[in-house]
């Protein structure tokens, strides 16, 4: 009795169980077709036929795709409302369908070459911008077949548009990209190549360097540049920092694997300095910089166009990068531009700033920048340095951008510190 009462059980929980996920399924398909239907709204494909009638397949036969082509050969290119009205109906074309749109827009004698490649360039940059693979399969078939466009006007899509690809679906843009790039050289540039690279870096920076060569990037340095950029994310960065030691490791030139470092490490920084220092603190201590590389990488910080306000959160951001080791050169530099900028805000910065070696060379730089036009507290900065080397060093650069109006002055500092 007590067995069959628990075989009894087992077999209605079972039950419940595949009930619920019949229902799951079913709630799941309810909620996809609702978004099928909104689409196809947007796309002025009807969602309410009547009964008895079935929705037309999203493929259309040959009848609909001529009448579709005449549809779009009767339309003004420059009237962008009306080709996205026209062009509605390409969006939903198989390869076959595209196919027999491109042979009756060759076929058509009412266009010339030029007016049919304008067409298809409309098409690209309206109706199916935010359809890259297809806008790209419309140009692959059309070109296929003999049509021919403005080369300059496809030079300056494909660059957004493979871009606008590979952030969806950056494997297939890149195996796109290795298969065809050879057979539009004047189409596909070192611009549109390197978007790619930095798309497919972000979700693959590995691959991104393998392929470098095999996209017909002219210069590596350039398919360097742009895999560095990839990627916004602190796990992207990381990622990207490893996968460029790895590709170094692997050349053998120790000139050369130093050059594309030095390029390398350029290029991530100016990335990272769009992201704000902000963005980088999260991930930046876990780098673990090398001392080379924390130079390169600092050096390019100090190269781009930091803002005067956001100079003191880099200078901490790169200290806590480096551990024991200071970039000394790129945090001189930084503080050398901002001090030209706002020496009075550097200045009050200095005052609060933590002890340490990055204050240090921050007090060497300022002192040296303001020894110009205001030698006296370009030596009250100075004595503040421990005394050495540094300190001496301090007051030589002082002596020696003193104004040469105040001679005086001059010969009184030098004998203040015993300088000859």
């Amino acid at each position: 009795m007590k067995f069959s009462i628990l075989l009894t059980a087992i077999v209605l929980t079972a039950a419940a169980w595949f009930g619920w996920q019949d229902i799951a399924r079913m709630d799941a398909a309810r909620q996809r077709q609702q978004e099928l239907e909104k689409e196809a709204v947007s796309l002025g494909i009807p969602t309410n036929l009547p009964d008895g009638v079935a929705h037309r397949s999203q493929r259309r036969d040959a009848t609909d795709v001529k009448a579709l082509a005449a549809e779009l050969l009767a339309a003004d290119v420059r009237d962008s409302a009306a080709l996205a009205t026209a062009g509605r109906g390409v969006r939903m074309l198989d390869r076959a369908g595209m196919k027999t749109l491109v042979a009756e827009f060759l076929s058509s004698s009412s266009h010339d070459d030029e007016a049919r490649g304008k067409l298809v360039i409309a098409l690209m940059e309206g109706p199916l911008s935010d359809k890259p693979e297809t806008a790209v399969a419309l140009f692959d078939l059309f070109m296929d077949a003999g049509g021919k466009v403005d080369e300059r006007e496809a030079t300056i899509l494909f660059p957004t548009l493979l871009e606008k690809w590979a952030v969806s679906d950056a494997a297939g843009t890149l195996s796109w990209l290795q298969d065809r790039w050879s057979r539009y050289p004047q189409v596909i540039k070192q611009g549109a190549k390197g978007k790619v690279l930095t798309a497919v870096a972000a979700v693959d920076p590995e691959r991104a360097f393998r392929v470098i060569g095999q996209v017909g990037v002219v210069e590596p340095q350039d398919g360097v540049r742009a895999v560095m950029r990839g990627g916004a994310t602190g796990e992207q960065r990381l990622s990207v920092l490893t996968a460029l030691r790895g590709y170094l490791a692997g050349i053998s030139d120790a000139e050369l694997q130093k050059e594309y470092a030095k390029v390398a490490m350029g290029a991530f920084a100016s990335s990272v300095v769009s992201g704000g220092e902000a963005s980088a603190r999260q991930w930046i201590a876990s780098a673990g910089f090398t001392p080379a590389e924390l130079d390169a990488f600092a050096a390019g910080i100090a190269r781009e166009p930091v803002r005067p306000e956001d100079v003191p959160g880099w200078i901490g951001c790169l200290t806590a990068a480096g551990g024991e080791s200071v970039p000394r050169k790129p945090l001189h530099d930084l503080v050398e531009r901002w001090t030209r900028d706002d020496y009075r805000a550097a200045g009050k910065w200095l005052a609060i700033a933590p002890e340490g070696p990055a204050k240090q060379v921050a007090v060497r730089s300022y002192a040296g920048t303001v020894a110009k036009y205001d030698p006296a507290t370009a030596e009250q900065w100075a004595l503040t340095l421990p005394a050495g080397e540094e300190r001496a060093a301090t007051l030589s650069a002082i002596h020696q951008q003193w104004p040469e109006a105040d001679a005086a002055g001059k010969a009184e500092f030098a004998e203040r510190h015993g300088i000859r």
